[in-house]
């Protein structure tokens, strides 16, 4: 398996992490991105990848808050 297919569900995890220590929601996107970038970055993994990556983190999270009616 490919460490970048890991990556998605970790940023999710922690920008779960960061929005119950109380970061406003507007921010997240931005929390995911750097996470994605940075963790990436330390995995070797290029940072148009790690964009990538945290678009992705992002669609996934908003289409299941979709599905799920939260």
């Amino acid at each position: 398996m490919n460490p970048e297919t890991l990556l998605v569900p970790l940023v999710i995890g922690l920008v779960e992490v960061v929005k119950r220590v109380g970061l406003e929601s507007r921010w997240l996107p931005l929390v995911a991105l750097a996470l994605s970038v940075g963790i990436g970055y330390l995995i070797g993994v290029d940072w148009v990848q790690g964009l990538v990556l945290a678009l992705t983190s992002m669609g996934l999270w908003s289409g299941t808050k979709a599905v799920a009616g939260l």
